[in-house]
């Protein structure tokens, strides 16, 4: 790739108001900080400049600090006012390329071991972004001076790119550094913005996990180098599960003899397919089980009947057909589930996803779906579905679009105050759907000429059931569409059994 520094980071980021109040933030919820101040003294502590604060500003600070002649480690004294009896103060001097580049003043009421190492982390990275704040200001351009970020950018950038891993790298403050164009892909399918979102409520959107838990699973993270591992789903126009995993990445520093934290690596994982082909089996031993329960009854009866001194020749014959039958039929059965387990979810050169799924869920999430619209049409949803039904063929979350064509276009059509009927029937080798309302209508001529010829310029819900078509064919179903003016429209969907 061909980036400029410029291009991996945006250095200007450095001066505004919202990259700094994202540093306190994260002070003040990893660190427990409860009061702060960061300032840029590049010219010496008599030429300090606040830089950013948290519950206080630069008139808290007394004439004690200013009366320093040098700082080179952490000291612990009381520099700001007013002072709390049960409070802990400390001045942590920032340096970057072995000059000081500023001091952090903060206040604290539970000072514990693990404080000062954990805060070495921020500061380190706090010092590092003073200078490139001071390089921008003092130049006016981004193109400054390289040194060892880019270097340590430049390796991460190769490595994210060529990973097809979806991967964010945030700096210790959760500003996005680096997104690889898995990630980026991502982002357009499912409407995320990592690019802008800190890491913290990239976490909170994409798991849906409340802000409390969040903090408390980053405050976690980087005081005790746990790593926040769980598994997410992703709605859009697909659905996809990923294993979200976050934690923060260390590089080794000479000087200190120590590993440095030095920003949050973010990782989706794709595991779709592992989770469909876990749903299928499960779906499958589920309905093996029943079937097989219910067919135990048949056999034990025509085997008692083999069996009984009381059974002529005729019975014989019909309970030994009956058990050859069933034997037969659970043959076909496992031999069919074997087959299917086999298959690569995602075998299918057309991209649409055929693989065994409940009968049922599509159409109830996509009733759900248009349930606000049905009720500002004033349209009820009637479904009359089946406790039990066998698995069909299909892709639960295109039937689920399937579905929705079906009711924008018959919602578009519907007559206020009445019901589009769902029905569900099991025949043989097939599953039927039929949806219906009390509409308008159109002349069927009509809407068979716009389901079937492409060069007709049409609404675009009817554009949508045409595509549906084409998705179910590759299922091995039909969908066919019957409407009469004055009595409104209605959809016949089938769909092959798998058992």
């Amino acid at each position: 790739m061909n980036t400029t520094f410029a291009d991996r980071i945006n250095l200007e980021q450095f001066i505004t108001d919202s990259y700094w109040s994202q540093v306190v933030a994260t002070l003040h919820d990893i660190l427990g900080i409860e009061r702060l101040i960061i300032l840029d003294c590049k010219l010496g502590l008599n030429h300090v400049e606040e830089i950013a604060t948290l519950n206080c500003n630069l008139d808290d600070i007394n004439e004690q600090f200013y009366q320093q002649n040098s700082v080179q480690d952490i000291v612990n004294f009381k520099f700001l006012k007013p002072i709390a009896s049960l409070e802990e103060q400390l001045l942590i001097p920032l340096f970057f390329k072995d000059e000081l580049q500023g001091i952090l003043l903060l206040s604290i009421t539970q000072l514990n071991d693990n404080f000062i190492p954990t805060a070495r982390h921020f500061t380190n990275q706090i010092g590092e972004t003073l200078y490139y704040r001071q390089q921008l200001l003092k130049h006016k351009q981004v193109e400054i001076s390289k040194h060892s970020l880019e270097p340590r950018l430049s390796m991460l950038e190769n490595i994210m790119d060529y990973s097809e891993t979806a991967t964010i790298l945030y700096d210790m403050f959760g500003m996005a550094v680096q997104v690889n164009q898995s990630m980026r892909a991502l982002a357009q399918i499912f409407g995320l913005k990592p690019q802008t979102m800190p890491a913290m409520e990239f976490f909170v959107t994409v798991s849906k996990t409340s802000i409390d838990i969040a903090k408390q699973n980053f405050c976690d993270m980087f005081l005790h180098s746990t790593k926040i591992n769980q598994q997410i789903k992703l709605s859009g126009v697909v659905e996809r599960y990923f294993i979200l995993d976050i934690q923060v990445f260390s590089y080794f520093d000479n000087k200190l003899e120590l590993d440095m934290q030095q920003g949050i690596l973010c990782q989706l994982i794709d595991v779709t397919k592992i989770k469909l082909q876990s749903t299928l089996k499960e779906q499958i031993a589920e309905r093996l089980i029943f079937q097989f329960r219910n067919d135990m009854q048949s056999i034990l009866t025509a085997s008692q009947l083999l069996i009984s001194q009381q059974t002529n020749e005729e019975e014989r014959y019909t309970a030994a057909s009956i058990l050859q039958n069933k034997i037969n039929s659970h043959i076909k059965i496992l031999t069919q589930v074997e087959q299917q387990l086999n298959i690569q979810i995602d075998d299918n050169p057309t991209n649409i996803i055929t693989y065994p799924i409940d009968a049922k869920e599509s159409i109830l999430d996509a009733m759900e779906n248009v349930s606000l619209e049905a009720v500002k049409c004033q349209i009820r949803l009637v479904a009359n579905l089946p406790d039990l039904v066998s698995l069909i063929f299909a892709s639960r979350t295109e039937l689920y679009w399937v579905v929705g064509s079906i009711f924008a276009l018959l919602l578009k059509d519907a007559v206020p105050e009445t019901d589009i009927v769902i029905d569900m029937i099991e025949r043989e080798h097939w599953v039927i759907y039929t949806f219906k309302n009390t509409g308008f209508g159109i002349p069927n001529e009509r809407l068979q000429q716009y389901l079937a010829t492409k060069e007709l310029e049409i609404a675009e819900q009817f554009h949508d059931v045409r595509r549906a078509i084409n998705i179910v064919k590759i299922w091995g179903g039909t969908l066919t569409a019957e409407s009469q003016v004055g009595i409104g429209t209605s959809f016949e969907l089938c769909l092959r059994v798998f058992i």
